[in-house]
Formats: structure tokens, C-alpha cells, sequence
């Protein structure tokens, strides 16, 4: 959510791969929206029934095993606006209850539980996919519900095209208002256009309104497209945008501007692939939906932990406490910085946090800030030392009075893609 503050621009990056061109997509269609296509797992072979044991670097950069010992998701439904969720996934199997496919083209399933393409299933796994013995991959929020609303069969091919099977912003429109409409209070949008349309913008606003976050992917560029063009619905106000960080914690090239908020694990992330078995997914090219996906998962913590809280709030709680070097700074890459679930879930916004503005409480007078380097370790974390050269700036001691507070109240398109 546009926060007002002066952006800080981020040095440029190492060139990536458009996913989703603007209003012409890869066959030079006009209208197409932007899903990216990953022709290659990263690390893995993306079989049906593989296992992957070893955790990858994601969810500790975010803290998921701290914030899972306050929140799980439970009793929270995320709606993911994508090309369905399949539901019998070894991840997804209690996962999932009926949604809506909005293309209406599939005579086998009317409720989003089916997914031909596999990017759904990818993004609702990393949000809440479920433990399987012999596999490192858990969600988020692994006791979240994801409730499907399926836009598109295909990606941006012709023949997707021909037989009207591809994304488009009305389709995009008619999830998140399916969403709002079943009560769903989380909404990701792991896909983008350049199309700034109407019909998307009014469903955005609705929602919101109605007491939904949506959550959307900035979208990956390349060398020779324009960067700052906006991508939608990411580029709306009311939406939380997301951008993506690699393993070496290197912001990756994507869409930007000052409307970009969070940013999340896109690289090398552990997710299911499109045949059901475990599969590292994402380059540099392929990044922000995955980002997104980790976005989700943290808002249905937040959700859970916060239910009284505005969609507004929940956003603020994940902006203000993000990771980064100067607190009073954000990149037109990444916003305010990586999205840290815990210190989301345990946020007092009493006016004195640095950076976002906070729009329920009026800011409080505070000293200059200092910017010595804070190393945020989380036991046991492999990457702390990749984390501890970033010299991450953190929240002070209110965040740890306040994890006491929570801890009291909470209750019990062609192959493997991401955009």
C-alpha cells in the first residue's frame, strides 16, 4: 500500500526475464496479462513423486518456524486468484475447499480444485501446503484453508488464446470479487498486466472495502522493457505489492516504483511442481509470485493473530516491521524491505515505528535515526551469515514486550512457472 514517502532507488540489477508483457504478450496479442513460465526447476527434477528433505533458504529469511510458535493460520481462508489449485496435491490434500473456476470452460470442475497449468498449486502450497513425511516443504501458514479461484487454463499461447482458456483483467476482476464475495479476507494475485482497467480496478476497491487484503506480484522485467510502467493490480493503492529478494538477499529485477511495499524469498523456493511432487522453482526471471506467495502466508498469520484489525492495519503491521538497512528508507525494488513474519504477528503500532506511516495512530516525536548495523539471527538459521552482511535493522524492545501480548491472545504458463 502507497505509503507517500520519498523512494529510494535501488542500483541496478543483473538483467532478468519479462513474464507478462504488457497488453502484448509473447504472441503479440493485445489484452494478455502477465503469468511467468519457469522452463527449468532450479536444483530439482519436478518429478510427481519426489521428496525433497533439505529446507531451502525462504522460510528462515522470514522467520516462519518463530512465527508458526505464535500463529499457524488456523481458521483463516486465503483465496489464491490463479489458475486453480489441484486439490489432491500431497501438500494440498485437507488444504483446500471449493472455490470458483470463473473461466467456465473445464466440464470436469466448476470449483478452482483442478489445475492443468500448475502455477496455483505452486503459489497455494508455499501460503499453507501441509507436512509429508519425508518432505522439508511447509507452508507458511500450514493450517490456513486456500479457498481457488481459477482465471486461466494456459498462459499467454496462441492456442490459449484461440479457445479463450488465457488471463485477462476482467477475468482477474471477477476472481477478487469472487473472493470478496465468499468472505475471504486474504487474496493473492500471483500475476500482472500493464492493462490499468476499470473493471480490475472497482473489484480491487471493493474488496477492500469489504475487509479483504489483496496482496500482488510487481511482475519481472528485462533490460529492454520499461521498468516503471505499472503493472496491475499491484500498482493500485489499496493493494499490498510485493517484490522479490535471491538467495544472496539481492533484490531481483522486477517491475518498480513507489507503490512497490514488501519484499519475499523469489529464488530457489521449495514449492510443488506442476505433477505434484516437492521442486525448487523460481530464477531471477521467475520470482515475484513466489515472493507473493510468501506474502500471503504472513497476512494469514497476521489475520489469524488480528482479526479485529483493518486490511490497512494487517499491511501496515507487515511494511513496518521489514527488514532493511535504514529504517526510514525504502527501494522502488522492494519496498520496505523482507517481510519478517514475527515481528509482523507481535507489532504494537503505538506511532513510533520508523518508516511507513501508520494511518491508525499519529506518529509520536522521535530521534534522529541512527543507522549502526543490528544483526537479526534465528536460531538455528544457515543463512545467518548471509543475513548478517546485510546488516538488517530491526524493531527494539516494544516488539519483544509485545510477542508476550500476542503469545496471551492468539488463538488456538508452460511447465513449472511463477511470476
Amino acid at each position: 500500500m502507497r505509503r507517500g514517502l520519498a523512494a529510494v532507488t535501488t542500483a541496478a540489477l543483473t538483467a532478468g526475464l519479462l513474464v507478462g508483457p504488457a497488453l502484448v504478450g509473447p504472441t503479440g496479442s493485445a489484452g494478455s496479462v502477465g503469468v511467468s513460465t519457469a522452463s527449468a526447476a532450479v536444483g530439482g527434477t519436478c518429478e510427481p513423486d519426489a521428496l525433497i528433505g533439505e529446507p531451502e533458504w525462504g522460510p528462515a529469511a522470514i522467520g516462519r518456524d518463530a512465527a508458526n510458535a505464535l500463529a499457524d493460520g488456523a481458521g483463516v481462508r486465503v483465496a489464491v486468484v490463479d489458475s486453480g489449485v489441484q486439490a489432491t496435491f500431497p501438500h494440498l490434500v485437507g488444504a483446500v475447499e471449493p472455490g470458483r473456476d470463473v473461466v467456465a470452460k473445464d466440464p470436469e470442475d466448476g470449483t478452482g480444485t483442478r489445475d492443468i497449468f500448475g502455477h496455483g498449486s505452486a503459489v497455494a502450497t508455499i501460503i499453507a501446503g501441509r507436512r509429508v513425511e519425508g518432505s522439508a516443504l511447509v507452508g507458511i501458514a500450514p493450517a490456513a484453508t486456500i479457498v481457488p479461484f481459477r482465471v486461466y487454463y494456459e498462459d499467454d499461447s496462441d492456442q490459449a488464446e484461440r479457445e479463450d482458456k488465457h488471463p485477462t483483467p476482467a477475468r482477474i476482476a471477477a476472481g477478487i470479487r469472487e473472493a470478496a464475495a465468499a468472505g475471504v479476507r486474504v487474496i493473492v494475485v500471483a500475476m500482472s498486466t500493464a492493462e490499468d482497467n476499470p473493471e480490475l480496478a472497482a473489484a480491487v476497491a471493493d474488496a477492500t472495502a469489504g475487509g479483504a487484503l489483496v496482496i500482488s506480484s510487481m511482475g519481472n522485467a528485462t533490460e529492454d522493457s520499461d521498468p516503471t510502467r505499472p503493472r496491475y493490480p499491484a500498482a493500485y493503492p489499496e493493494v499490498l505489492a510485493v517484490g522479490a529478494f535471491d538467495q544472496e538477499f539481492t533484490p531481483v529485477l522486477a517491475y518498480r516504483g513507489d507503490h512497490v511495499d514488501v519484499a519475499a524469498p523469489g529464488v530457489g523456493v521449495l514449492t510443488t511442481g506442476r505433477s505434484g511432487g516437492d521442486c525448487l522453482l523460481g530464477t531471477t526471471e521467475q520470482a515475484t509470485s513466489w515472493a507473493t506467495a510468501h506474502v500471503g502466508g504472513v497476512a494469514a498469520l497476521v489475520a489469524q493473530t488480528h482479526p479485529e484489525e483493518t486490511p490497512a492495519q494487517w499491511a501496515y503491521r507487515i511494511t513496518a516491521t521489514a527488514a532493511r538497512t535504514v529504517p526510514d528508507e525504502r527501494s522502488d525494488l522492494v519496498g520496505w524491505g523482507l517481510v519478517q513474519a514475527p515481528d509482523a504477528i507481535a507489532f504494537v503500532d503505538d506511532g513510533s515505528a520508523r518508516g511507513p506511516v501508520s494511518g491508525a495512530v499519529p506518529a509520536v516525536e522521535r530521534p534522529v535515526a541512527e543507522n549502526a548495523p543490528v544483526v537479526i539471527t534465528s536460531p538455528p538459521d544457515p543463512w545467518a551469515d548471509a543475513r548478517g552482511t546485510l546488516a538488517w535493522w530491526a524493531l527494539g524492545a516494544a516488539v519483544v514486550v509485545a510477542a508476550s501480548l500476542v503469545v496471551a491472545r492468539t488463538p488456538s504458463r508452460r511447465s513449472d512457472q511463477g511470476n
